[in-house]
């Protein structure tokens, strides 16, 4: 059996072969132990090859270990790492570098996360909507899918629709914000926090290492129901994604 592999380097996926006793466990999403060069990486297997090369003299590698029971990388993140890389003219190892963090790939321990929330923050009670946020709510929940532009000024009451439609989705649907600024992620944390308590992830560059691949794990581990964060919180790992929001679109930082 034949695997392709993706490094996160600039470059594409490699082929490695596959020792009989990972054949029953190895997926998309794997994540492997493999010899490249004069040393060994870890890599997200990206699906099967059947095609070996035709290259009689190119000597393929086998994989040297599976590091995880279950795929670690689910199945849309990783068709959006394929697609980045090609959209953009890019390569798709420099796609899963960012949408990653590099802990989860280099074999780096997590350690303990600094972040901390006020443990009396309390859920913040829902006041009556006004005529436009009702209507604009409504259009968003009677369709299963669909692309909606929210459009009002400053201090209008697009926060509290955003809420209102992660509140909407169905209990194992999980959603994305989208903040152009840290800034702004800070504004809204309390709000999303008090509405979701413990359910809520905040992914910026202002995190650790350590902080980073703790949220990333909760979220891959289907404890966090909405991802609060600037552009590179669009590759969050949920599994069961249900709402994607991208707060001040127009904003030239996405």
């Amino acid at each position: 059996m034949l695997v392709n592999v993706l490094f996160p380097i600039n470059a594409g996926s490699f082929t490695y072969l596959v020792p009989e006793e990972f054949i029953s466990a190895i997926a998309p999403g794997s994540r492997v132990l493999a010899p490249f060069r004069k040393k060994e990486r870890v890599g997200i297997v990206t699906g099967s090859n059947a095609v070996r090369p035709a290259d009689k003299k190119i000597t393929l590698r086998p994989i040297k270990a599976l590091l995880d029971p279950e795929p670690l990388i689910p199945e849309n993140l990783l068709k959006l790492i394929k697609w980045t890389g090609q959209y953009y003219m890019s390569t798709s190892g420099l796609a899963l570098k960012n949408a990653v963090p590099s802990g989860v790939l280099e074999g780096k321990k997590s350690g303990k996360s600094r972040i901390t929330y006020d443990s009396g923050i309390r859920s913040a009670k829902a006041f009556d909507l006004m005529r436009e946020q009702k209507e604009a709510l409504s259009e968003i929940n009677r369709t299963a899918s669909g692309v909606f532009l929210l459009h009002g000024v400053t201090g209008s009451g697009k926060t509290e629709v955003y809420l209102r439609a992660v509140e909407a989705l169905p209990e194992d649907r999980e959603a994305i914000v989208l903040v152009p600024e840290i800034a702004l992620t800070a504004q809204m944390i309390d709000r999303f926090q008090s509405r979701f308590p413990g359910k809520t992830a905040f992914l910026h560059s202002g995190l650790s290492a350590g902080e980073r691949i703790a949220q990333w794990k909760k979220i891959r581990n289907g404890e966090i129901k909405v991802a609060l964060g600037v552009r590179s919180a669009v590759f969050a790992p949920f599994i069961k994604l249900g709402l994607i929001v991208v707060d001040e679109e127009q904003e030239a930082s996405y």
